[in-house]
């Protein structure tokens, strides 16, 4: 934000009144920009694929723009100083708000006064500016370019007798009016810095016969106000670009851009700002010439580039200083079209006589540093410098000259109101503006201006377009005298053959620019062969786009598109010059789906389009492994997939089927996945009375493969016997299994004996339930004499399967005693004879004995076990015995088994005395009896005896003899001095009895 032109040279009279309204717009960057200008030089290319491809305000600030959050930023830090908002750009470029002084100097940290400049016009409300440099919050700063309405030293330069139906003959737009194409359904806008009056316009429509708007004249006008200017002091410049614009295209829609006052205050920025976010205009007009400081005119540019991207058609008077541009801009901005003048002269009906360079034609360049200031790629042809980087002026021309200008009615309320003749290039922008729109209406109407991608039918940018035309004397009229000063090289700037620095190409012929455009060769077909082709295979596809003409010198690039990615095509082709046709590769991928693809053609006159069907992949292969399966058994069947490509991005589904979905399903669908030429799945196999021969098909759209699995019954797998050697009369089990579970309804399996005698079926058949692989019946076993076997077989789908049972006769599986011990010569324990199984039907005869007979003995040597009985008894005798003797009764049959019994030796039971109490003399006998209870024996038993007192003596030992029971003994007790109880004790063996003896005094 530098200080503007002129403040040094004026004095300062006073602060600023702290409430006085400003109209502020901050300029925000491109976050973007090297991408903003490629984009832009791409859509104005005629060649490039991009070409009239624009976009909307809001696609610029998404695409180009800072970002949202950094926009919303700047708008809450001025809301946050109290200024309200106007506009916040859709393109993000520019923010529009209204301050008084003191919010303005608050927020940007300034200082604002009031000047006074003697050799200035003043405006009215006098001079202001701002006094010291502005700055912004680092917060928001680096979001911040420029900020415009806080000074009003900064002012436009108007750029300043044939009449409209002349001027109209004179540059071959009458073809165009006269066959109705007066502007109707274009849009002009015009950015003015001028009074003007709206009631001057009928005058204008009623001097030259003008056609009248559907709404009446004036009706087709609109006025945007951004600073009102419109009925402030009138220089003639407002009313002389209204006019002209309508003079060429009487029935446009014209929007004037309302952006102040020459003798007020002005925004430039604030106006390109509306102007690019409303996006109605079509074309736009501006006849003024700027000193800006470089933050403004960097804001500036941006805006103008927003606009190109927009397709917006901008276009400016080059000046009516000749080579002085110290008036800069916009003759620097490679985004606008710049139209010079000339000096025309031309019969009364319009017939060129002669057309010179004018002398005031702004041409040349400046040398403003600014970054965009430099040589346009598309500023090249026959006669322009490439050695000079500058933006280089102008690009065309039309009438300019004062001495042959415009009829314009003015009524500035100072001159008497009436037609008044107005030269310069001020005319010539805004002439040109309405002729563009005539021809543009007639090139929409042929077809040759088709709509964008944005809707719009513009031609943006259309110097890229102007300039690829070289000087084309169908479309220019090369003016190729006359000069306009010295250029800042020194060199003299005259008008001479192809494009100089007065009149640029020369004066435009809009017919023949229109005939140029549509005899532009244009799109009549775009074929694709075959038409039809499986994505990703190797089968060429060939495009061929078709002209309606042969191409172009240097060829007609033909921009190419697909609406899906599974095709591609080159961005572009270029038909080679003089030919009708040109070809290209079209290269496909693999689908998952049929899709039906459009291939476009476009140029910017015409397109076509073409569907090329893409099928998906074909199946090549189906397997199934193994090829038999037992149904519903464990064997895992699997299938596999195989198609002739690789799938694609997601895969390709391959839909799945089976003939019979009783004996054998499959997934609905299986998935190759991506970069695969196939997959497996799973087939689920059922279990099924008879072979089934089941085909499973794999389809992809209307292809299909087949293959087929043999699902077959179950068979016996194993036939068991449990246990398979047994004894007669005891249970087998008998048992199958199949080699797959049994389908509904179950199996029933025949099983049959050698031998029905020795053993029998619990059932002639075995029973496979629905579902299982097993089953079973009982075999019962008859009781034997002698062992046998029995072969035991089973038959089912022509298997037979077999099994021996040996039945053996019976074996001793115990002998057992009903008492563990037993008293020698007393107690006989019975013992019991057991089988493993019944006898047979001979009975059983058990040889018994013992290991010790003179201990325990049977009365028998044999124990007879009658058929049908597993047992038999008998009674072991045993014999008295000196000691606890362990004996074995002792069983034989088929084996032999035992029983221990332990035969116990008699013990003491008692001692008695008799008598009891006697008297102590040496005289008296006691007898003592000794009793065991059971009989002594094989040999004499010895008990021994003790006294507790001397006064009685006992034997030491008493001897029981064999077999018997008791045994008895005598002493005399001896004399005692006292009564005396006296202890015999009595033992044997490890027992040992007492009795007591009184003896007495």
């Amino acid at each position: 934000m530098s200080e503007p032109e002129g403040i040094s040279r004026a004095m300062p009279i006073g602060h600023a009144a702290s409430d006085k309204m400003l109209h502020l717009t901050v300029s925000l960057p491109y976050g973007d920009a090297a991408g903003m200008q490629n984009f832009v030089d791409e859509v104005s290319n005629p060649k490039s694929p991009e070409y009239r491809h624009f976009i909307t305000p809001e696609q610029v600030g998404q695409r180009f723009g800072v970002s949202a959050a950094n926009v919303q930023k700047v708008a809450d830090y001025l809301t946050s100083q109290g200024m309200k908002i106007r506009l916040v750009g859709k393109n993000r470029l520019s923010i529009m708000a209204d301050a008084t002084v003191a919010q303005a100097e608050a927020a940007f940290q300034t200082n604002i006064f009031q000047f006074a400049w003697k050799t200035l016009d003043v405006p009215e409300g006098g001079l202001f500016s701002f006094t010291t440099e502005p700055s912004i919050p680092a917060s928001v700063g680096q979001a911040v370019i420029d900020v415009s309405g806080m000074e009003n030293f900064t002012k436009p330069k108007p750029r300043t007798f044939l009449t409209p139906t002349q001027l109209r003959t004179l540059y071959n737009v009458a073809p165009l009016y006269g066959a109705g194409s007066q502007g109707q359904g274009r849009t002009v806008g015009i950015s003015n810095w001028d009074g003007f009056k709206l009631s001057n316009i009928p005058h204008e429509y009623s001097q030259f016969g003008l056609p009248t708007p559907p709404g009446g004249v004036g009706s087709n006008v609109s006025v945007v106000t951004i600073l009102s200017g419109m009925n402030g002091p009138n220089h003639g410049e407002a009313d002389l670009d209204i006019q002209t614009v309508l003079a060429m295209a009487p029935l446009c829609n014209l929007i004037i851009y309302d952006g102040g006052n020459l003798s007020g205050s002005v925004d430039l920025t604030g106006t390109l700002t509306k102007e690019a976010n409303d996006n109605n205009a079509d074309i736009i007009t501006e006849s003024y010439g700027w000193q800006l400081g470089s933050s403004t005119a960097n804001a500036v540019h941006n805006l103008h580039l927003s606009m190109s991207a927009q397709g917006i058609t901008y276009m400016a008077a080059s000046g009516d200083s000749g080579t002085d541009l110290s008036f800069f801009y916009p003759n620097i901005e490679p985004e606008v079209l710049s139209v010079g003048g000339t000096t025309a002269v031309a019969t009364a009906a319009g017939v060129r006589t002669s057309e010179t360079g004018w002398s005031g034609s702004g041409g040349g360049w400046n040398t403003n540093a600014a970054a965009f200031n430099v040589l346009p790629s598309y500023q090249k042809g026959t006669g322009v410098p490439t050695n000079i980087n500058f933006r280089l002026n102008p690009d065309v021309a039309l009438d300019a000259d004062p001495n042959t200008g415009y009829v314009v009615y003015v009524d500035d309320g100072s001159n008497p109101a009436g037609f008044y003749q107005i030269g310069g290039t001020s005319g010539a922008s805004p002439t040109f503006a309405g002729a563009l729109a005539d021809a543009e209406q007639r090139l929409i109407a042929l077809g040759s201006l088709p709509a964008n991608g944005a809707g719009k039918k513009r031609f943006g940018r259309i110097q890229d377009l102007i300039y690829s035309y070289n000087g084309d004397s169908s479309v220019f009229f090369d003016v190729i005298s006359g000069g306009n000063g010295n250029l800042p090289n020194g060199q003299a700037s005259t008008a001479k053959a192809g494009w100089d620095f007065v009149t640029g190409w020369g004066a435009m012929n809009f017919d023949g620019f229109v005939t140029k455009v549509a005899n532009f060769a244009k799109i009549t077909s775009v074929a694709a062969s075959p038409s039809t082709v499986e994505g990703g295979s190797a089968t060429t596809v060939t495009g061929t786009v078709t002209l309606s003409a042969a191409a172009a010198t240097g060829g007609d690039v033909v921009n190419l598109s697909s609406s899906d990615p599974s095709v591609t095509v080159p961005a572009s082709i270029t038909i080679a010059a003089g030919a009708t046709s040109g070809t290209f590769a079209i290269t496909t991928s693999g689908v998952s789906t049929s899709k039906s693809v459009t291939l476009t053609a476009s140029q910017s006159n015409s397109s076509a389009t073409t569907t090329l069907t893409v099928t998906p992949a074909v199946p090549t292969a189906l397997s199934v492994s193994p090829g038999s399966v037992i149904g519903g058994g464990s064997v895992v069947a699997t299938g596999t997939v195989t198609i002739d490509v690789t799938a694609p991005a997601g895969g390709i589904a391959v839909a799945l089927s089976s003939s019979d979905t009783t004996a054998a399903t499959v997934p609905a669908s299986v998935t190759v996945p991506q970069g695969a030429k196939t997959t497996t799945f799973t087939i689920t196999h059922k279990a099924v009375t008879t072979a089934t021969a089941v085909t499973i098909t794999e389809t992809i759209g209307t292809n299909n493969k087949t293959a087929v699995i043999n699902v077959l019954p179950a068979k016996i797998g194993f036939f068991t016997l449990s246990p398979a050697t047994v004894f007669g009369g005891n249970k087998v089990t008998a048992s199958v299994t199949m080699s797959g579970p049994a389908p509904a309804g179950g199996i029933s399996v025949p099983i049959s004996l050698s031998d029905s005698t020795s053993a029998t079926l619990s059932s002639p058949t075995i029973t496979v339930a629905a579902g299982a692989s097993t089953g079973s019946v009982t075999i019962n076993t008859q009781a034997v004499d002698a062992s046998k076997t029995v072969t035991v077989t089973v038959t089912y789908a022509s298997v037979t399967k077999s099994a021996v049972l040996t039945i053996n006769k019976p074996a001793m599986l115990s002998m057992t005693s009903n008492l563990t011990t037993a008293l020698g010569g007393v107690t006989n324990p019975v013992i019991t004879a057991t089988l493993t199984s019944p006898a047979g039907p001979s009975g059983v005869v058990v040889n018994i004995s013992t290991n010790l007979p003179s201990v325990a003995k049977f009365s028998t040597t044999t124990l007879s076990i009658p058929a049908g009985s597993k047992t038999a008894t008998a009674t072991l005798t045993t014999l008295a015995v000196a000691s606890d003797t362990a004996v074995n009764a002792i069983g034989t049959f088929n084996g032999t088994k035992m029983v221990s019994v332990t035969v116990q030796a008699a013990t003491l039971v008692s001692i008695t005395l008799n008598p009891t109490t006697v008297l102590g003399n040496g005289i008296n006998v006691v007898t003592g009896t000794l009793t065991i209870n059971g009989p002594a024996g094989p040999n004499v038993r010895t008990v021994s005896l003790s006294s507790s007192d001397p006064s009685v003596v006992v034997p030491s030992a008493i001897n029981i003899v064999p077999g018997a029971k008791t045994a008895t003994f005598t002493f005399k007790p001896k004399a005692v001095a006292t009564n005396t109880n006296v202890t015999i004790t009595a033992t044997l063996a490890s027992i040992s009895k007492t009795a007591t003896l009184t003896v007495t005094h």
